[in-house]
């Protein structure tokens, strides 16, 4: 009688957990700053583990977060701005860190307009809320 008890206690507590939705890797919610006084067409982000459209955004606008399974700092971010494409260049993820499980913003800038780079700084907004 006690082990059925035993096993009974068991297979409650195995069905009684879940298993969580968030890893160290992520998921991460995404949103893009157009810190700019210019309006961004074909916006696209490559974070490194996955890459979205936000369409179109304008000057001093901010997109909506977009879930991501994972993310790090540094995006390939890619628009186009008076029908010339801007972008930050690839990427190389090889030894970088993960953001995590966390809500972030990228504040998209021009940093050098004559070679048509974008800047970006990211702000932690904090964890995801579910």
């Amino acid at each position: 009688m006690k082990s059925l008890l035993a096993i009974l206690s068991l297979t409650l507590l195995m069905f009684a957990c879940e298993k969580p939705n968030k890893t160290p890797e992520g998921p991460t919610d995404v949103r893009v700053w157009n810190i700019t006084d210019q309006d961004f067409t074909n916006l696209s982000v490559d974070t490194g583990g996955g890459d979205h459209d936000y369409g179109n955004l304008s000057a001093g606008e901010k997109t909506d977060y977009y879930r991501f399974e994972k993310a790090y700092p540094d995006a390939e971010i890619t628009v186009i701005i008076n029908g010339e494409e801007y972008s930050t260049g690839p990427q190389d993820y090889t030894y970088a860190t993960y953001i995590g499980p966390d809500m972030v913003t990228y504040k998209v800038y021009i940093s050098n307009p004559e070679l048509k780079i974008l800047g970006v700084d990211i702000v932690l907004e904090g964890p995801i809320e579910e």
